[in-house]
């Protein structure tokens, strides 16, 4: 599975061919192939510690990079936007 991800990302695919190959894929190849993509950022998450590998693989490729400074805050209760 890790060779044919490298394989195909070391092509000249357009982005958009990537994209729509991916989404072709049964959901339990897309599954496996997130988890092994992002295995370093799961494990730094506890909140994946006791999930299901398949709510795990789709929520995170999802995710997006935040960083925030020590005592930073990110959410304010009451603030929506």
């Amino acid at each position: 599975m890790r060779n044919a991800v490298y394989y195909s990302a070391n092509k000249n695919y357009v982005s958009s061919d990537k994209q729509r190959i991916f989404e072709e894929l049964p959901a339990s190849i897309k599954c496996e192939i997130a988890l092994e993509m992002y295995f370093g950022v799961i494990k730094k998450i506890k909140f994946f510690d006791d999930k299901d590998n398949n709510l795990i693989g789709s929520i995170v490729p999802l995710l997006t990079p935040f960083k925030a400074a020590k005592y930073e805050y990110i959410y304010k209760k009451n603030s929506y936007s």
